[in-house]
């Protein structure tokens, strides 16, 4: 089994969003879709759903520290992308509309363009 969990979506960190390029809500590929199926992405998503307290727990002992990814609302931002007052059903809506919103989306192809040509990173 392969799990992918896009933890710039999970913590609140988008690489474009402070110049409003980046525009999916994660990044989704043609390759991940052909590792992972959306059944597959749904119920990743639940899981995370079912151990949210764990999760929002971890990264809440480590929003103290100096790493500059843990922003004043992140927890907030991801319990509301985690739909806890949602029941699975509606929360696995959700989440499709975000996976089909992120697959293949021109905003993460072009970004990717540039950071290959600034950077060389494919």
């Amino acid at each position: 089994n392969i799990i992918h969990i896009d933890f710039g979506y999970i913590l609140n960190i988008y690489p474009g969003i402070s110049i409003n390029f980046e525009l999916a809500p994660f990044k989704l590929t043609r390759e991940m879709i052909m590792l992972l199926t959306i059944k597959s992405q749904k119920k990743q998503y639940l899981l995370l759903r079912e151990k949210s307290d764990w999760l929002i727990s971890s990264i809440l002992s480590l929003s103290h520290s100096d790493i500059n990814c843990f922003k004043y609302n992140t927890v907030e931002k991801l319990r509301k992308r985690l739909k806890l007052n949602k029941n699975d059903n509606d929360a696995s809506i959700f989440m499709i509309n975000k996976i089909h919103q992120a697959y293949n989306n021109i905003t993460t192809i072009l970004y990717d363009y540039i950071q290959n040509i600034q950077q060389g990173i494919q």
